[in-house]
């Protein structure tokens, strides 16, 4: 399963979060190759993913891009980043985001045997840090397949329950030719684009949601 995904992790600034998540990651073991798009605006950056941290543990490549200082610098530095993916399944990942890494397999094998499908994700659980103690939340967004047979119903699932897809685990293959229509598009707001994108993929294929 190893070499069947990529995790495109996208940085700007905020590289304590950063920095937290690669230790979790390495902690966890991940298994799975990880991309770093920096777009940060601090020059010393880099430091924070060096091979002196001690991420051990992480098979990853680490990419300098020029500041995120627009949404066209933006999308550029995901597109060059997606250039470099070259496994069959690839995941979009922010700083602040823990993820399951045994749900992985899950949602892999599924897509292995579900050619119909074009995207799968566990649940989403939001938590707190307070202390030592860990506290947590509601499901942040409802766990529902969409798999209509046809792609406007499929589309009528999609905004029927809201859930954007963002972070989904996506066959390469689809996801590309989705980001590649939103770069084209340009759209300036980052909440719609996830929706649009999210919509696109729908139309693709079929979600799965475990």
């Amino acid at each position: 399963m190893k070499d069947r995904l990529t995790i495109i992790l996208a940085v700007k600034d905020r590289l304590e979060f950063a920095h937290r998540w690669m230790r979790f990651m390495n902690q966890e073991k991940c298994p799975y190759r990880i991309i770093i798009a920096d777009g940060s605006l601090d020059r010393n950056s880099a430091k924070t993913f060096s091979k002196e941290m001690g991420f051990s543990n992480l098979n990853y490549k680490y990419i300098r891009f020029p500041p995120d200082v627009n949404y066209s610098a933006y999308y550029k530095k995901i597109t060059n980043a997606f250039e470099l993916v070259d496994t069959p399944y690839v995941l979009f990942a922010d700083d602040d985001d823990f993820f399951c890494l045994e749900g992985f397999k899950t949602g892999l094998a599924f897509l292995d045997s579900h050619e119909d499908f074009v995207c799968a994700r566990g649940a989403y659980l939001g938590f707190s840090v307070s202390g030592k103690s860990l506290e947590y939340g509601r499901v942040v967004y409802p766990s529902i397949s969409i798999d209509d047979d046809t792609p406007d119903q499929r589309l009528i699932s999609y905004f029927s329950s809201w859930s954007p897809h963002w972070y989904n685990i996506h066959r390469t293959h689809d996801l590309r030719e989705c980001w590649n229509l939103i770069v084209e598009l340009g759209i300036h707001n980052i909440f719609l684009m996830e929706h649009v994108l999210s919509a696109l993929v729908v139309l693709r294929g079929k979600f799965f949601s475990g």
